[in-house]
C-alpha cells in the first residue's frame, strides 16, 4: 500500500515538473523562433522539450502500468494497438531512435508515447494539475507581454508571429481551462490571462483562435456561470464597445485590427487540400506513406505538412492509428457533453475536446497531433473523463 502511495507521488512530480518544463520550453522556443527558423541549430530550448519530453514518458509509462486499472480496459487496448501502429510504420519507414528531431516531431513517436500521461489522470492529480496551469499560463502571459513591448505600433502578421505565436498557439487552448476550473479561486487572474490569450490571438491575426475565444467566452458564461442570454449579450455589448475605444488609441491593437480587415475572408486552406488530395496516392491511407513523406503545394514544392490533422495522420501512418486517436477523444466528449445532468466543470472539459477534434479537422491553424504542452492538456483531460466513464462519476 506504501508502495502504490510512493509511485503515486512520483508519477504527480514527475507530470507536475514535465508540465512545467513544457512551459518554459514554449517560452525559449519563441524567442528562438525566427533565428532557428533561418539558421536551425541545437539550442537549450531544444534541450528542454526533449528533456520535458522524458518525463512524460516516465510519468505516462508508471501510469498505464500502475494505474491503468482505474480506465475502461478498451482505452488500454485501443491506447496500445495505436502506439504499436505509430511504431511500426515509424521504423518500417527509416525512423530512427538515434534521430531526435524525428522521434519527438509531429511524424515520430514521441507524440503518442506522450499520450499515455491520460492514464494518469486521477480526481486527486487532475485538480492539482489544473491549479498548476494557472501558474504556468501566468508565465506564458508574462513572457507574451514582453514580447508584445517589442512589437511596436507599426508591426506586420509576420512580425507579430515571431515574437508571439507559440505562446498564443499554447494559451488558446490552456487559457478556457484556466479560467473553468480557477475562476472560483482566483476571478481575476484566470480572466486576465484568458483576456491576454485572446489579444494575443488578435495580434497575431488568427480567425480561428478569435472564434476559440468567442465560443469559450459564450459557453463560460452560459454554462459555468449560468448567465441567461440577455446577460451575455450584454457582456457581450460591453466587451465591444472596451474594444472599440482600445483599438484605436493603442498601437498594437489598432495595428492589428487593421490586419485582420485586410485578411478579410481570405481562404488559403481549402486550396491547400484540394492540391494536397489532388497530388497524394490514396493507397497510402492504408499502411502510411511514412515519416518522410511529401506532396506538391505549388509553387513551394515539396512540402510534408497539411492544416488537417487528420488527413496529415491518415496519409503519413495510415487510416487505422487516426480513427484510434478520434475514438479516444470523441467517445467522452461525446458522453458527456450531450447530457444534461452533467457537472458544469466535467462538461467543460468535454466542450474543449469538442473544439480539439474540430481544430484537427482543419478549423483551426497550428494545432498539431505533437509532443506539445497543450496536446499532453488534451490527453490528460481526455483521460479524466474516461476515469469517470468507469467509475459512473459526475453524470
Amino acid at each position: 500500500m506504501n508502495s502504490d502511495f510512493n509511485i503515486s507521488r512520483f508519477i504527480t512530480r514527475t507530470l507536475s515538473v514535465g508540465f512545467a518544463l513544457k512551459a518554459i520550453t514554449v517560452l525559449v522556443l519563441q524567442q528562438k523562433l525566427e533565428s532557428n527558423f533561418e539558421n536551425p541549430t541545437f539550442h537549450v530550448g531544444v534541450l528542454l522539450r526533449y528533456l520535458s519530453n522524458i518525463f512524460f514518458f516516465i510519468s505516462g509509462f508508471l501510469a498505464f502500468f500502475y494505474e491503468g486499472k482505474y480506465y475502461p480496459r478498451y482505452v488500454k487496448s485501443l491506447y496500445a494497438l495505436l502506439l504499436l501502429w505509430i511504431i511500426i510504420v515509424y521504423f518500417r519507414t527509416g525512423g530512427s531512435i538515434l534521430d531526435p528531431g524525428s522521434f519527438m516531431g509531429v511524424k515520430g513517436i514521441a507524440p503518442y508515447l506522450g499520450m499515455s500521461v491520460l492514464f494518469s489522470a486521477n480526481p486527486l492529480r487532475f485538480q492539482k494539475i489544473m491549479k498548476l496551469l494557472l501558474w504556468l499560463g501566468l508565465v506564458l502571459v508574462i513572457g507574451g507581454f514582453i514580447n508584445t513591448l517589442k512589437l511596436g505600433g507599426g508591426f506586420d502578421r509576420v512580425s507579430a508571429q515571431w515574437q508571439l505565436r507559440l505562446i498564443a498557439v499554447n494559451l488558446v487552448w490552456i487559457s478556457p481551462l484556466i479560467l473553468f476550473f480557477n475562476y472560483k479561486t482566483h476571478k481575476t487572474l484566470s480572466l486576465v490571462i484568458f483576456g491576454f490569450s485572446f489579444i494575443f490571438s488578435l495580434l497575431i491575426v488568427t480567425r480561428s483562435f478569435i472564434l476559440i475565444h468567442i465560443l469559450v467566452f459564450i459557453f463560460f458564461m452560459k454554462v459555468i456561470l449560468k448567465k441567461n442570454i440577455g446577460g451575455i449579450i450584454f457582456g457581450a455589448c460591453i466587451l465591444l464597445v472596451i474594444g472599440m475605444y482600445l483599438l484605436p488609441n493603442i498601437g498594437v491593437l489598432q495595428q492589428a485590427g487593421t490586419l485582420l480587415s485586410e485578411r478579410g475572408d481570405s481562404d488559403s486552406r481549402s486550396l491547400q487540400l484540394f492540391l494536397f488530395l489532388t497530388n497524394i496516392d490514396y493507397n497510402d491511407f492504408i499502411l502510411g506513406a511514412g515519416i518522410d513523406s511529401t506532396w506538391i503545394w505549388g509553387s513551394r514544392g515539396a512540402y510534408a505538412w497539411l492544416d488537417n490533422q487528420v488527413l496529415l495522420t491518415a496519409w503519413w501512418a495510415g487510416v487505422v492509428p487516426i480513427f484510434i486517436y478520434l475514438i479516444l477523444f470523441i467517445k467522452p466528449m461525446y458522453k458527456f457533453l450531450f447530457k444534461r445532468k452533467v457537472d458544469a466543470q466535467v462538461k467543460s472539459i468535454a466542450f474543449m475536446l469538442f473544439l480539439w477534434v474540430l481544430a484537427l479537422l482543419g478549423f483551426a491553424i497550428y494545432a498539431s497531433i505533437s509532443a506539445s504542452f497543450y496536446h499532453f492538456i488534451f490527453c490528460f483531460i481526455m483521460g479524466y473523463l474516461f476515469y469517470l466513464i468507469k467509475f459512473k462519476l459526475q453524470f
